[in-house]
């Protein structure tokens, strides 16, 4: 060995000593002789890797109004600890991408997250790097560095070689609601490009915790990987079941406790407004109110000045003036980020603000849904080089979630929302009369607003007036449910019947006449009558079904990995929103605004 590799090992030795609790050797060597420089770079980039993860205080609720905020600590890097840099500046560690999901969950058990395949064919032999302990993930957070060191047994697993050190391959653990075409596009490679130790499911999503080989460019810049919030907490799902508003926005006692608004339904409170908004996009009212404490300070105390009065998000734009308006962008552009991870449609970072970065930034893809959303929605209201610190700051935006509702992770359900391969899609009814013929004149389209995703379909009664005219026809229930909400044009239906729009599938059918609608605790078996297509309930112009649906909160496309299954109908997306169509074993329904004979649908 010479002088330069043992001078390394003491630097690693020392690197561990100094650093924090949570610092530990990831391979004690079975013989001095065999480490090599490519090994040394190796050890200091994990070290490294592990040492620069922030952690989280939480604090009460109550104390956010009078207290400093709490304050995010970073962990020493190694570079801080170690000078000059003994890794060369031109080559190139590792690249290996880390995933943190919440506490508790085991390892998976099979192939270990540290194994390369030689080449990147499922049968290809892999080549074992350091051993992986025993400990579960860990998500940021104190409990990640109240580890004492720890020693992993001496082995004998051949080290890294330089050619290896500098390949594109990636590690990627998979996360709910991955599929192959996502979690190929947020790494900018092809689907082809992904293998593992097992076949991978085309279309479907993918199960949690499984190891996937990536070969993907190596010089792009990503955002910060370290992981905000659950999925749970961005999209209503059960985590706000019993969650009270009203309760919560009274308590704090802030401006928002006060405030009215004049809006095109009448006098609304912020509390109804809040309330209103969570539930028609299905966002997190917890993510709202912290949103609107984090910018403007309503929650627990008064806004500081006109700005922060008129545009309590922080969204300057006078056509976006007042809570509501507000808090619907924010809705939307959480929405617009959370499901374009989601569907794969979204990977580089869109600042808003000027300047711009002269080189893309990405997202990072080990990041879930729920964190890309933040990231997404704070790269519109800051420039680039002040993202970062607004959300991870010491008084930025996770803190003062953190501060409110304290360290989500240490409860988050590790199941997540529970997109996987063991979901099965339901199979309902057409929501019309047997014998009718209805026209498909809206194929796959947003839900709720631009920002939700294509999970919509539209069905048009036959009619001999145009427009929006009374029809006679019955609006029927597609599946068996109760009615857990009515509202204007709106009925939702929750088809496990536990009363809870947060949990389950549960179908929303929109522009639904006020005369002969069904009330809220109807019981509904498959074909019993909701009410009548109108216009009612948002922009429209002519009387018509808008069909949707979501499981445990999230709103979910109308082709794709689960596909609406409508008496066999299944629905393809088109180039743009409102086109494409059903197809039934050879029939196929095309669909048209007009109703046109090539749109129509039936039994």
């Amino acid at each position: 060995m010479t002088v330069k590799q043992r001078a390394a090992l003491t630097l690693i030795g020392l690197m561990c000593l100094g650093a924090t609790a949570g610092c530990r050797m990831t391979r004690v060597a079975s013989s001095p002789e065999r480490l090599t420089q490519a090994a040394i770079r190796y050890e200091l980039t994990k070290i490294s890797r592990e040492t620069e993860r922030p952690f989280y205080e939480t604090r009460s609720a109550a104390s956010i109004a009078s207290g400093p905020s709490p304050t995010l600590t970073p962990r020493p890097t190694a570079a801080a600890a170690v000078s000059p840099d003994p890794i060369p500046p031109t080559e190139t560690a590792i690249p290996i991408i880390a995933f943190d999901p919440p506490a508790a969950v085991p390892r998976p058990t099979g192939t270990p997250r540290n194994v390369f395949p030689s080449d990147l064919s499922i049968t290809s032999e892999p080549i074992y790097l350091s051993p992986v302990p025993d400990d579960p993930f860990l998500v940021p957070g104190a409990e990640h560095f109240a580890q004492s060191e720890a020693t992993i047994p001496p082995t004998a697993t051949p080290l890294p070689d330089l050619d290896l050190a500098r390949s594109e391959r990636k590690i990627y653990i998979t996360q709910n609601g991955d599929t192959l075409q996502n979690v190929a596009a947020r790494f900018g490679t092809a689907p082809e490009r992904i293998s593992a130790l097992f076949p991978i499911p085309g279309s479907r999503f993918l199960n949690p915790n499984l190891t996937l080989f990536v070969e993907s460019p190596s010089d792009r810049q990503y955002e910060s990987a370290v992981k905000i919030l659950p999925d749970e907490y961005i999209v209503f799902a059960s985590t706000a079941s019993n969650y009270d508003i009203e309760n919560e926005i009274l308590k704090a006692d802030g401006f928002l406790a006060r405030y009215t608004e004049e809006t095109s339904t009448g006098t609304r409170s912020g509390i109804e407004i809040v309330r209103q908004v969570a539930q028609d996009y299905s966002i997190n009212p917890m993510i709202l109110l912290a949103l609107i404490e984090f910018r403007s300070h309503w929650l627990f105390g008064e806004p500081n000045g006109a700005a922060e009065r008129d545009y309590p998000v922080g969204w300057h734009e006078t056509a976006n003036k007042g809570l509501y308006k507000q808090v619907a962008w924010a809705a939307n552009t959480l929405s617009a980020g959370y499901y374009g991870w989601r569907g794969g449609t979204l990977s580089e970072i869109p600042y808003y603000r000027n300047p711009k970065p002269i080189q893309p930034i990405y997202f990072e893809p080990s990041l879930n849904a729920g964190s890309v959303a933040i990231q997404y929605l704070f790269a519109q209201l800051y420039d680039w080089q002040d993202l970062d610190a607004a959300i991870y700051a010491e008084t930025g935006f996770l803190s003062v979630f953190t501060s409110i509702f304290g360290n989500v992770w240490d409860t988050a359900d590790p199941r997540g929302i529970g997109l996987n391969a063991d979901l099965e899609v339901p199979v309902i009814t057409l929501p019309f009369t047997p014998g009718e013929r209805w026209a498909l004149t809206g194929g796959p389209h947003p839900v709720w607003s631009t920002g939700t995703p294509w999970g919509a379909l539209d069905f048009a009664p036959p009619s001999s007036e145009t427009g929006c005219a009374r029809s006679d026809r019955w609006v029927r229930a597609a599946t068996d449910g109760v009615v857990t909400r009515v509202g204007v044009g709106v009925v939702i239906v929750d088809a496990d019947s536990d009363f809870n729009e947060q949990t389950g599938w549960v179908y929303l059918y929109l522009h639904v006449a006020t005369a002969e609608k069904v009330p809220v605790g109807t019981v509904l078996h498959a074909g019993d009558p909701i009410g009548h297509p109108s216009c009612e309930g948002g922009n429209a112009t002519g009387s018509h079904l808008h069909l949707a649906r979501k499981y445990n909160g999230e709103w979910i496309s109308a082709a794709g990995p689960l596909p609406f299954n409508l008496s066999g109908w299944i629905p393809y997306n088109g180039p743009v929103p409102y086109l494409g169509g059903l197809i039934r074993n050879n029939e196929i329904s095309v669909a048209n605004p007009y109703g046109s004979g090539e749109s129509l649908v039936y039994f």
